[in-house]
This record gives C-alpha cells, structure tokens and sequence, in this order.
C-alpha cells in the first residue's frame, strides 16, 4: 500500500470478498509479515528440536531482549519476512528474564510471549522488513476520524467513508439485574429489587 509515494504498507493477500450486489467492490484482506511468522516454528539452533529453553537454571542471565534477538534471529526465518532488525529497540527489554521454555511454538508466539513478560511492549515489521519493538506506554495519542457512510469525514473534507466495518454489540450488557434476598434469623425484611439499565 503506497501513499503519497511513500510505502505504508507491505505484506501478503490472506482472504479477498467481492460484492455480490454489484461486482464493483472487492474487499482484501491482508497482513504484513507477521503471519509469516505464524507459520514458521521455532527450533533450536543446537539441535533442530521444538523444545527450546533459556536461562537454564538460571544460567547466561539474558534479558528479555537478548532473548527476543536470539528467536527473531533464527536461522529458519526467511528475508523477505525479516530482513533486519532494529537492534536497539529490541535490547530496550533490558530486565533479566527467569527460565524461559518454549515446546512446539510458532515464532510469532515466542516474540510475542517475550513481549508481554516483558512490560508494555510490543513488536512490529516494517513494510522494508525491518522488525521493531515499541515501548507501549510511550507511544502518543493519535486521532482517529470516522464517520457515516456516504458522509465527508469531519474535518477531512478529501476522505468519503465508503463502508464501515465497525460492529457493535451488547452481548456481554446486563440489560436486567436482579437481587433477591431471604428473611434472617433476626426477622429482618425480605427484599426483591429489579433494575433496567437505559440502552
């Protein structure tokens, strides 16, 4: 995806569905190099098994970071799925991890595991290819401008919202709540109490 001849966006066609009203419009669905990494299992560069550990009673002491480096660059992984790594945003994981093992994962749930133990991070790649982790609780609010379809997005007078594939629901809404009590020993009121939540 190319926008204003800059690249925004790089990755692979994982599910298309065309209109079937008027043929006119096709939705793609796609993803960047992360699914790729869904699909590629981590292995031990010893010895080409599923089951990798690190820290090993608490041997080699390596931080999250070197432990993430140590997966993302891992000999199965192709370059046209991680072509470099952004080494210093990676080692910015710098608490010491405990005994870490990983049995017959994916890589992208190893990083992401890492991540998660790791604080508020989290990782992304790059449309060059480029792999970087972000500190989660640094990152800046960003405006996002929606609309009804049909309608010029407020304030972008260039932009018209042509489908919006926002779903809303209330599945998990209490739309009644209800309390009921018994009498007590001490001959205390019984109770029965009904509340309606306006929606």
């Amino acid at each position: 995806c190319v926008v204003d001849n800059v690249t925004v966006f790089s990755g692979w066609i994982i599910d298309l569905e065309p209109s079937l009203a008027d043929n006119e419009i096709v939705t793609y669905r796609c993803a960047d190099a992360r699914v790729m990494l869904s699909r590629i299992t981590l292995l031990s560069k010893s010895d080409d098994s599923a089951y990798v550990v690190y820290n090993k009673d608490n041997s080699g002491y390596r931080s999250y970071g070197g432990i993430f480096y140590d997966i993302a660059t891992s000999w199965n992984i192709p370059d046209n799925v991680i072509a470099d790594i952004d080494k210093a945003s990676v080692l910015a994981m710098t608490v010491t991890a405990p005994e870490m093992s990983f049995t017959a994962v994916t890589i992208d749930e190893a990083l992401r595991m890492i991540t998660e133990k790791a604080g508020k991070f989290g990782f992304y790649i790059t449309p060059n290819k480029t792999l970087k982790v972000v500190n989660l609780g640094s990152l800046t609010q960003k405006n996002v401008y929606i609309g009804e379809i049909g309608q010029t997005v407020e304030g972008h007078s260039e932009y018209d919202v042509w489908r919006a594939s926002l779903n809303f629901s209330i599945t998990n809404c209490k739309t009644k709540v209800t309390i009921e009590g018994s009498r007590k020993r001490n001959q205390e009121i019984v109770w029965l109490h009904e509340f309606h939540p306006t929606l």
